[in-house]
């Protein structure tokens, strides 16, 4: 049997949300997903990963703007990402807040996985998905790409 990866239910709002400023509606892009919006009611509700990342893919569709999760990205305010959000923007560094992202990922997601390679004065991140079978995901990895690139607010010392 194939493990689920899930996400945080709140996921769904930010996109939906910034959906919402071209136009999309709310329901078309639920029914899109087959998602029934009652699920996220609930604060602490888990749905799959791969359901998010379709809506991503989905809502660029809907929308008519092939770099939606780019433009999203670059609007998301890290405290939609709860606890995770809070960890790294209560970073000191640049570094340190890619580490805790890295170290905390996995409480928002266990669909995806941030890896942080430190070499002397070179680093690598690298975000990689756990199910084999998405193949749609551009969406999903530019708004994660672009909203790391928020973090260079903080001091850009490596740790």
């Amino acid at each position: 049997m194939a493990k689920a990866y899930t996400v945080q239910a709140r996921s769904v709002a930010k996109i939906v949300n910034f959906a919402s400023r071209y136009g999309v509606k709310a329901d078309a892009l639920y029914d899109s997903i087959k998602l029934d919006p009652a699920v996220l009611v609930d604060p602490d509700r888990r749905i799959p990963f791969a359901q998010l990342v379709a809506l991503y893919e989905n809502a660029a569709g809907l929308s008519g703007d092939p770099c939606f999760g780019l433009h999203l990205g670059e609007s998301i305010d890290l405290t939609a990402f709860d606890l995770l959000g809070y960890v790294v923007l209560n970073s000191q560094t640049v570094g340190e807040a890619l580490k805790r992202a890295e170290r905390y990922h996995s409480i928002w997601t266990d669909g995806s996985r941030l890896a942080l390679e430190i070499n002397g004065a070179t680093a690598r991140l690298t975000y990689a998905y756990a199910d084999p079978l998405i193949a749609e995901r551009r969406q999903d990895a530019e708004v994660t790409f672009a909203l790391i690139t928020s973090f260079r607010g903080l001091a850009a010392d490596a740790d």
